[in-house]
C-alpha cells in the first residue's frame, strides 16, 4: 500500500486515501490551525508592552518597537480573518490558504525574533535580556505545541523566531553568548523531537477516525443495498411462486383430461386395441405420469417457498408411517428386484405431523430404490435421540454420489449428471424433502461414497414419545 503524507506525517500501515478524504482530513487540520494560531499575536503584544519597560529600548529604538507593535497588531487582526475564512475553503483553494497562514504565523515568530535579538545587540545578557529570553522560548514551546499539526510550519517556526539571537549570541557575546547557543539547542532539538511524535498521533487518530467513518458509510451502503436486494429477491420469488403454481393448475387440469382418455382408450374393448397402440397408450400414460409429477412437485415446492406449508402435530406411530411409505412403493422396488427392509414392529409414539414425515419419507425411499441397483437393498430405521429428536435414516446399496457433487445435491433441478440417464425424475425431489425437514424445524443430511451407496438421514424435533413395548 501507498503510504499517506499529510504535513510531514507518513506511515506506511495506513492505506493511500482518495483527493476526497484527504481534502477532507486537510480541512479539519485547517479549522484547527486556525483556532489554535488566534491567541499568538495578541500574546505577543502583550509580551511587548510586558518587557519593553525593562529596557531603554524604546528610547534607544522606539521607531523599531512601534514598527513591530503594529506589525503584531495587523497580524492580530489577520488571524480574524483567517479564523473566518476557514468557512470558504474548498478542495481548489485550500492549499493557497494554507500558504497565507503560514506566513501569518511566521511573520509573527520573524517579528518577535527580531525583537529579542535587538534587545541583546542594544543591552547583551542582562537581567530584561534574559527575561525577554525566557519569554520568546515560552512563546516558541506554546506555538509549537499549538501548530505542530503543520510539521514543517512548526519546525520552521522554532528556528525563525530563534535564528536572529543565535547570530547575535554567537557574534558578540562570547563564551556566555556560546553557551545559551548550546543551552537554546538542545532545547530545539527536544522541541524537535515533541513536534514529530505529537504531529505522528495526531495524523494517526485523524486518519484512523476516517477510515472508521469511511467503512461505517460503506457497511450502511452495504446494509440499506442489501436490504434492497433482499426485497427484491423476496417480491421476485413471490412472484416466481405465484406463477408456478398458477402453471401448474392451469396445466394440471387438461393433463388429467389426457391421463383420463388415456385411461378409457387402455381399457376399451369396442374396437380392442393393437398392440401397438397399446404401446402408444402406455408412452402416454407414463409421460403423462411422469409429467403430473413434476408438476405436483412444483405445487409442493411454490407451496412451501410461499410458506403457506401447514405444520399439524398429532401422536404418530414411526413404524405405520414407514410401513405405508413402503407398501406403496413395492411395485418400484420389485421392477429393480430391490430388498426393502423395515424396522421391527413398535408401538413407540412421537408428536409430530404424519403427512409430511410420510411425504419425506417417501421421497428418501423412493430415491434410495431408483438410484440402486438391480438386486439391491434398502434400510429403513429410526431412533428416539434423548427424548427430543427422532431421526429416521434410509441406506442404499445403490451407486453413490460423487464427492465433488455432494454440494449440488439440494440444488433444485439438478440430477448430478443424470439427466439423461434411463432414470426418472424432476431434480427437485430432495430440494423439497430439504424444505419440508427445515419448516418442521428438523435437519438432513447424508453421507455417499460413488459406486458403494448412500445413507441419508433427517432429524425432526417431537414434542413427546412413549414406548410401549
Amino acid at each position: 500500500m501507498s503510504s499517506t503524507s499529510l504535513h510531514g506525517y507518513k506511515d506506511p500501515s495506513v492505506p493511500e486515501l482518495d483527493d476526497e478524504t484527504t481534502y477532507q482530513l486537510n480541512y479539519w487540520a485547517a479549522k484547527d490551525i486556525a483556532k489554535r494560531s488566534v491567541l499568538g499575536p495578541f500574546i505577543c503584544i502583550l509580551g511587548l508592552l510586558g518587557t519593553a519597560p525593562l529596557s531603554t529600548i524604546f528610547d534607544d529604538a522606539h521607531g523599531l518597537l512601534v514598527t513591530l507593535f503594529l506589525l503584531l497588531s495587523i497580524g492580530g487582526l489577520s488571524r480574524f480573518y483567517i479564523l473566518k475564512s476557514v468557512k470558504t475553503l474548498t478542495e481548489k483553494n485550500i492549499n493557497r490558504w494554507k500558504q497565507l497562514v503560514s506566513f501569518a504565523i511566521l511573520s509573527n515568530a520573524i517579528i518577535w525574533g527580531i525583537y529579542l535579538a535587538a534587545n541583546i545587540y542594544l543591552y547583551g545578557l542582562n537581567t530584561a535580556t534574559l527575561i525577554i529570553l525566557l519569554f520568546t522560548i515560552a512563546i516558541e514551546a506554546s506555538a509549537a505545541m499549538s501548530i505542530f499539526i503543520w510539521q514543517k510550519l512548526t519546525q520552521l517556526y522554532v528556528v525563525v523566531i530563534l535564528l536572529p539571537s543565535y547570530i547575535v549570541l554567537g557574534m558578540h557575546e562570547g563564551i556566555f553568548g556560546l553557551s545559551l547557543v548550546f543551552g537554546i539547542s538542545i532545547h530545539i532539538v527536544f522541541i524537535y523531537v515533541q513536534i514529530v511524535q505529537s504531529n505522528k498521533e495526531y495524523w494517526t487518530a485523524i486518519c484512523n477516525n476516517k477510515l472508521l467513518e469511511n467503512k461505517a458509510k460503506e457497511l450502511t451502503v452495504a446494509k440499506i443495498n442489501a436490504e434492497k436486494l433482499k426485497e427484491e429477491a423476496e417480491k421476485a420469488n413471490e412472484t416466481k411462486s405465484e406463477f408456478l403454481s398458477s402453471m401448474s393448475h392451469e396445466l394440471r387440469t387438461p393433463l388429467n383430461s389426457i391421463l383420463g382418455f388415456a385411461q378409457l382408450l387402455e381399457v376399451s374393448t369396442t374396437p380392442p386395441l393393437t398392440l401397438e397402440q397399446r404401446d402408444n397408450v402406455d408412452y402416454i400414460k407414463n409421460g403423462g405420469e411422469h409429467l403430473l409429477k413434476l408438476i405436483n412437485q412444483l405445487l409442493d415446492l411454490s407451496k412451501i417457498e410461499a410458506g403457506t406449508i401447514d405444520v399439524v402435530i398429532e401422536e404418530v406411530n414411526p413404524n405405520e408411517i414407514i410401513f405405508e411409505s413402503v407398501h406403496l412403493l413395492q411395485p418400484l422396488a420389485d421392477k429393480m428386484k430391490i430388498q426393502l427392509e423395515v424396522p421391527e414392529e413398535s408401538d413407540t409414539v412421537v408428536k409430530t405431523d404424519r403427512t409430511l414425515l410420510k411425504q419425506i419419507l417417501i421421497n428418501l425411499v423412493t430415491n434410495a430404490i431408483k438410484y440402486n441397483r438391480v438386486g439391491g437393498r434398502v434400510s429403513i430405521s429410526y431412533a428416539i435421540e434423548n427424548n427430543k429428536l427422532i431421526k429416521i435414516t434410509v441406506v442404499d446399496t445403490g451407486i453413490g454420489i460423487e464427492k465433488e457433487k455432494h454440494a449440488e445435491l439440494f440444488t433444485s433441478f439438478s440430477r448430478l449428471g443424470k439427466e439423461r440417464s434411463s432414470i426418472e425424475g424432476t431434480g427437485i425431489g430432495l430440494t423439497i424433502t430439504k424444505r419440508i425437514v427445515e419448516e418442521m424445524n428438523g435437519h438432513i443430511g447424508f453421507e455417499s461414497v460413488a459406486g458403494e451407496g448412500s445413507s441419508f438421514w433427517i432429524e425432526l424435533p417431537i414434542t413427546d414419545h412413549s414406548n410401549n413395548l
